[in-house]
């Protein structure tokens, strides 16, 4: 196996030279979605209103996500399925604990996701 030292090398300069040009904390933050809808963001001491942040798209999909018809898949008579919006995908909701990007050059949050305890693999 040949000696990969000097790329090693190289390969954790780069992550140096990029630790120090974007420090983790400048970009990325915690927060709790409040019963109002608010954003509350660790170390601010007001809350965003809903309105005044950001959410990735996927966070607002409708439930259900999809209403298919018989005109919709072939026409099999005349019913109607819904497809529910998967648990993982559901809207924002007072108490989620969200991971929160800050947008450079901005003064923004935008919500990329919610987190949860990991209390098993499953």
């Amino acid at each position: 196996m040949p000696d990969n030292k000097g790329l090693m090398r190289l390969i954790e300069r780069h992550v140096e030279i990029a630790r120090k040009a974007v420090p983790l904390m400048d970009w990325i933050d915690w927060g709790v979605i409040q019963g109002d809808g608010a954003l509350k963001v660790h170390g601010f001491k007001d809350a965003f209103p809903i309105g005044t942040y950001f959410r990735l798209r996927y966070l607002g999909l409708p439930d259900p996500m999809v209403r298919t018809t018989g005109a919709h898949v072939g026409n099999h008579g005349d019913h109607a399925h819904d497809v529910p919006t998967p648990a993982d995908l559901q809207h924002l909701r007072a108490g989620d604990r969200v991971l929160v990007a800050w947008l450079p050059g901005a003064n923004d949050p935008l919500v990329l996701g919610v987190a949860e305890r990991v209390v098993s693999l499953a």
